[in-house]
C-alpha cells in the first residue's frame, strides 16, 4: 500500500485509475498509475500490458515492447499480448520478429481478425499482393467490426487494381473515401 495525502492506496486501485485515463484517452497519465500498480505489484501482467498499449498510443514502440515482454510473463496464454507485441515490432521494422509473434498470436487464437490485417500489410509492403489479399479476405472473415480503417480500403483497391480487378478495386476504393 502506498499512503498518499492519508488515502492509501493498493495496486488494484492504482490499475483502476490508469484504466479509466487509458479510457478518457490520456496514455501518459495513465502509464503513471500503471507504473505505481507494478511498484506495489511486480508480476501485475494486467498493467504491464495497459502499460505496453498506451507506449503504444504514444508511438514509443520499444517502451511498449518492453512492457509487453513482462505482461507476457504472466500472460503467455493470452493471444493480445502476441499480438501487440507483433504490431510494436511491426512499427519498429523489426518485420521478422513481428511475424514471430503474430504467428504466436495465431496459434492461440486462429480467427485473430487484426493479425491478418497486419499480415496483409506486410505483404503490401513486400508488393506481394496475392499474399496481402489473401490475408485481407481472412480478416474480413474474422472481424466482428465495421471495416472503417480508410488505409485498409485503398490499399486493398489499389492491389485490386494492380490485378487488374477494376470492379472490385473500385468498391474498396469508394470505402476508403
Amino acid at each position: 500500500l502506498i499512503t498518499i495525502s492519508g488515502i492509501s492506496q493498493d495496486a488494484t486501485s492504482f490499475y483502476n485509475e490508469g484504466i479509466k485515463l487509458k479510457e478518457a484517452k490520456k496514455p501518459a497519465e495513465a502509464i503513471e498509475k500503471f507504473k505505481k500498480a507494478i511498484a506495489l505489484k511486480p508480476n501485475y501482467s494486467e498493467a504491464h500490458y495497459e502499460s505496453g498499449w498506451c507506449y503504444t498510443d504514444l508511438k514509443d514502440y520499444l517502451s511498449a515492447i518492453i512492457s509487453l515482454r513482462k505482461a507476457r510473463i504472466g500472460w503467455s496464454h493470452i493471444p493480445k499480448v502476441h499480438f501487440e507485441l507483433g504490431y510494436a515490432f511491426q512499427k519498429t521494422d523489426r518485420i521478422d520478429s513481428a511475424l514471430d509473434w503474430y504467428k504466436r498470436c495465431l496459434e492461440l487464437k486462429p480467427d485473430y481478425a487484426l493479425v491478418y490485417k497486419q499480415l496483409g500489410f506486410i505483404e503490401y509492403d513486400k508488393e506481394n499482393y496475392d499474399a496481402a489479399l489473401e490475408n485481407f479476405s481472412k480478416y474480413e472473415t474474422y472481424t466482428k467490426l465495421t471495416i472503417t480503417d480508410y488505409l485498409y480500403w485503398y490499399r486493398k483497391g489499389f492491389m485490386q487494381n494492380a490485378q487488374k480487378n477494376y470492379a472490385e478495386a473500385k468498391i474498396s476504393l469508394n470505402k476508403s473515401l
